[in-house]
């Protein structure tokens, strides 16, 4: 047990914040080891040490998005359009949550779901190869340039990222370059968006699955493997954040695309094999 939780502490960490679909590479390694249930509290679980890692690493900024609710100017007008966006994002999402639920039995009946997974991986590939290369700028703080008409496209595009195969990251910067946000800040916005929702999912899930979740607790030696597993998880999430917001800002996020599109291609022909 210890072993498989670390196997997924180091692909959550190394690939939430690549725009390569943690939710993919995690769902294909949950398949190969023959054990969904399990995998998926974990995975779960680890959701919120990621978004903890974002928080740390974005902490200047939302301590500056916090105190501008009080304060006239720019951080007032990012406060509200953060907020405009992440209303869409839970809009969108539960949406496509409630439709998946009414309409999963019928598409189970004729697509399988390392059918989905694959093809989706192949639509987040073209998504980043379609992606606008721009040169970026400084960025300092909160974003100056951030519109309602941005942040409702980046909301947009973050809800339709709980599709299964395709990268929240990956989704929502294009999103960002192709409304005229520049690489700094499309990143920025990206990651300051994503863990707050992911925190709370996180935690409804572990709250109706404690009893199954406090067992990781059940004696010292188990809960010193859950603590390693979420140091393990945390580290390697802001190093993962570091590079993935380097390579963003360098105008190269299309470079993700070819790895996320063998992953799907090779997912659909053993789905076909």
């Amino acid at each position: 047990m210890f072993l498989t939780a670390l196997l997924f502490a180091l692909v959550q960490g190394i690939t939430e914040f690549l725009p390569v679909s943690s939710s993919g590479q995690l769902s294909l390694l949950a398949l190969v080891l023959g054990d969904v249930r399990k995998p998926f509290l974990i995975i779960s679980s680890l959701h919120a040490v990621t978004a903890t890692a974002a928080i740390v690493y974005y902490r200047r900024e939302y301590r500056q998005a916090v105190s501008g609710i009080w304060k006239p100017g720019g951080g007032r007008h990012f406060v509200w359009r953060y907020a405009g966006a992440q209303a869409i994002t839970l809009a969108v999402a539960a949406l496509l949550w409630v439709l998946m639920w009414l309409l999963w039995p019928t598409v189970a009946a004729y697509l399988r779901y390392d059918w989905a997974l694959g093809g989706m991986m192949l639509v987040n590939a073209a998504i980043l190869l379609a992606a606008p290369r721009r040169d970026d700028i400084p960025y300092h703080g909160i974003l100056p340039t951030l519109t309602w008409r941005t942040a409702a496209w980046v909301g947009l595009a973050q809800g339709i990222s709980v599709l299964p195969g395709l990268s929240r990251s990956g989704l929502t910067v294009a999103a960002g370059l192709r409304a005229g946000l520049p690489p700094a800040h499309a990143s920025s916005f990206c990651f300051l968006l994503a863990p707050p929702l992911m925190l709370v999912f996180a935690s409804v899930f572990l709250v109706g699955t404690w009893p199954e979740a406090s067992a990781w607790f059940s004696s010292w030696q188990s809960g010193v493997a859950t603590l390693v597993v979420i140091l393990v998880t945390f580290l390697v999430a802001l190093g993962s954040l570091y590079w993935t917001v380097t390579w963003v800002r360098a105008g190269r996020l299309w470079w993700f695309a070819p790895w996320s599109g063998l992953v799907g291609s090779v997912t659909l022909a053993t789905a076909i094999w």
